[in-house]
């Protein structure tokens, strides 16, 4: 018989079972419970068969004494810490928000469990569907609708105070849910600058949006509001702004911020001017808003090309972002003197038309005509919508330390990043606005004791700041006038700054494809009259929106003009590039008796190029979308490195005696076609740090499959 193990002044402890329920454990040993009566509980040893061992507690789980009876069996204290541990695990991931996973592998590490005892701790695959099932237990029933009821676990924050601000519900607005606790309200009421932005979607399926609130302390961002809204109209934004001014009231503060910045929605701008017209707090946009906003424009009414290839128009463009950096009572005169710039431009070229006999000075003055033409469009747009709606002293952004809205839209991405999926639950959104919250209040204690350090602005934005701040000095001491401060100063420090910023959040096709692609039409013999389609679908991976541009090259009197237009509200699959030739007397005998040699020296990695002489001319390039480490999202045609399968490329022609080859040794392919061969010379575009491959089988509308390589 093994030897016996006394329980004199033991001290006891409990787990829980995988079925929730309590398991008392003592000197090595455990024990379940087996009868309970009105002063005690009785717990027998778990192995009941053969051992008659009892523990004897009181009702609330205080040792009283044991019955004498020895333990027949060995304990096994390595199973009695795997069992702690495995408790202390399914404990955590009932009550926390982290992934399972990421809980077991955190503790079973801090455990430094010995070897005997690693040899029988269970993988994480053998226990993750208890601990699923154990998450599941204390999570509510997804609602399906906005109206449900909000469990007790979902209003209090990590240190079980109030946490669920406001719940409100009308017919104007269905219903707005503001988390915030007192410590967030308190930075919220004291700062001077507040950011107010939304996101779509991080939202879950029963709301709009996430309306968030930030204000600055200690020169730090701090997330103090999160808005769960069905509706995003005025009485949205109103009630959010009443409360939190109801709420200051209550705490006998204010909340009357000098500066609200945030991004051009109308519902949000209506509201802030009508609740502060009273108020010294002014409400400015988000330059990088404006600037967004300019170039899409841009993009819109094709002068896209032009802003890559045309020294005057990329200042005429540059100069209308630069306006916001301007004083505000600047902003009028210096754009009648770019609208100014541009007229005379015109005027000049229309003259030059009428008067010159030389055909290249007669082709250069329409091309200039045709661009001052679109650039009046850009110039009336940026007059009707910025200059008389929203007015300067919304967009200028001159003398302000924060120009842009990047801190609300940076927490943004964090916050998008916590949750890793679009459209969450509203118990997980809930559940994340709880971890930020506790996450914030850790931040401002190491502020509060210094051991926070606070991000440092990079070489770069020093001088840029620097930069600016002297230009403004000048300006004021009258050694430069206004023009001077906007054509010579200001409109610099766009040229360094802007195309980062088009690049990051509106993906812009880049210069070298439609270099590539005029390139491709001029291989192409076109007769007057004659047009090539090329459909280009742009999205970014993770983003809602998407967008569709269509290019025309076409054939006039004076060459081939490439135009864009833009399919707005079109869900276009990602990195589609189409080329369509509408007249199939396009591609001619002569585009197939190039020099054979300089053909075989374009290559391509492509697995599958199919050729099909009874086939309509049609060709289908598939390209991917590249996240790079910086967060740039660039749309570009696939290297060797990152390309999918070129699938179903097409070719015709009238050419009885035309001969297609194609070969496949060692991954490469020898195309002797000289329309094709061009179309492969897109695949080098691609940066060579790619990192994720994707792609599309299938060009469609409103709908994108992707596959990974």
């Amino acid at each position: 018989m093994p030897n016996a193990t006394s329980i004199d002044n033991c001290e006891i402890e409990f787990i829980l079972s995988t079925k929730n329920k309590k398991i008392l454990l003592c000197n090595g040993y455990r024990y379940v419970l087996n009868q309970t009566t009105k002063n005690k509980k009785y717990w027998r040893c778990e192995d009941s068969d053969n051992c008659g061992a009892y523990v004897h507690t009181t009702l609330k789980d205080i040792y009283l004494k044991h019955n004498n009876i020895q333990h027949n069996h060995l304990a096994d204290p390595d199973e009695v810490i795997i069992n702690k541990l495995i408790s202390k695990i399914r404990y955590r991931v009932m009550n926390e928000h982290l992934s399972a996973s990421f809980v077991y592998e955190f503790e079973v590490a801090r455990a430094k469990l010995t070897e005997s005892q690693l040899a029988i701790m269970p993988a994480f695959k053998k226990i993750k569907s208890m601990l699923y099932m154990a998450r599941a237990s204390t999570i509510p029933p997804i609602p399906k609708t906005f109206e449900f009821d909000i469990p007790m676990l979902y209003q209090l924050n990590a240190n079980s105070e109030k946490y669920l601000f406001a719940d409100c519900d009308s017919r104007d607005f269905d219903r707005v849910l503001m988390y915030s606790s007192n410590r967030q309200l308190q930075i919220l009421f004291d700062s001077e600058i507040i950011f107010c932005d939304g996101t779509f979607a991080s939202s879950p399926p029963q709301f709009k949006q996430i309306y968030t609130i930030h204000a600055i302390y200690e020169e730090e961002s701090f997330p103090c509001v999160f808005a769960l809204c069905t509706q995003k109209n005025n009485e949205t934004y109103d009630v959010i702004i009443t409360k939190l001014k109801s709420a200051a009231k209550q705490m006998k503060k204010t909340f009357t911020p000098s500066l609200i910045m945030s991004d051009y929605e109308s519902g949000f701008m209506e509201v802030v001017k009508k609740v502060y017209s009273n108020d010294n707090t002014r409400h400015v946009g988000c330059y990088f808003h404006t600037s967004q906003a300019i170039y899409r424009k841009v993009q819109e009414i094709g002068l896209q090309v032009p802003y890559n290839s045309t020294v005057w128009v990329r200042n005429i463009v540059r100069s209308l972002m630069a306006l916001p950096l301007l004083y505000r009572h600047l902003v009028n005169d210096q754009f009648d003197h770019i609208v100014n710039l541009v007229g005379e431009r015109l005027k000049q070229a229309k003259k030059l038309k009428r008067t010159t006999s030389d055909s290249d000075q007669c082709d250069a003055a329409l091309e200039e005509i045709r661009l001052c033409e679109i650039l009046l469009i850009l110039l009336n747009y940026f007059e009707r919508y910025w200059i008389n709606t929203i007015t300067p002293a919304m967009f200028c952004v001159q003398g302000l330390q924060y120009r842009t809205n990047n801190l609300a839209e940076g927490f943004h991405n964090r916050f998008s990043r916590r949750l890793n999926e679009i459209h969450a639950n509203v118990w997980k959104v809930i559940a994340t606005f709880i971890d930020e919250e506790y996450h914030a209040y850790q931040k401002m204690l190491l502020i509060r004791t210094g051991a926070h350090k606070k991000a440092n602005a990079t070489a770069l934005q020093i001088a840029y700041q620097e930069r600016i701040n002297k230009l403004y000095v000048l300006y004021e001491k009258k050694k430069i006038n206004a023009t001077e401060l906007l054509e010579d100063g200001l409109l610099q420090y766009i040229k360094s700054n802007v195309p980062a910023y088009v690049n990051v959040v509106y993906p812009s096709v880049m210069k070298s494809i439609d270099i590539k692609l005029k390139e491709f039409v001029e291989t192409v013999v076109l007769q007057e009259g004659e047009k090539i389609q090329f459909c280009k679908a742009h999205d970014v991976e993770g983003t809602p929106s998407s967008y569709g541009k269509v290019y025309y090259a076409e054939r006039r009197n004076d060459g081939i003009h490439l135009i864009t237009t833009i399919k707005k509200g079109q869900k276009a699959a990602a990195g589609v590039l189409t080329v369509e030739v509408l007249d199939k007397e396009n591609i001619t005998a002569e585009a197939d008796k190039q020099n054979e040699d300089d053909m075989q020296n374009i290559t391509t990695t492509s697995e599958l190029i199919s050729c099909d002489e009874q086939s309509p001319s049609k060709t289908i390039l598939t390209s991917s979308v590249v996240d790079n480490d910086d967060n740039d999202f660039e749309q570009s045609i696939v290297s060797s490195d990152a390309m999918a399968k070129i699938q179903n490329i097409e070719l015709s022609s009238q050419s009885t005696n035309q001969k297609k080859i194609q070969k496949q040794i060692g991954g490469e392919i020898k195309i002797r076609n000289r329309l094709i061969s061009q179309l492969a010379i897109w695949n080098g575009f691609a940066p060579s740090n790619t990192k994720r491959r994707t792609s599309t089988t299938k060009f469609t509308t409103g709908h994108k499959r992707t596959k990974k390589n």
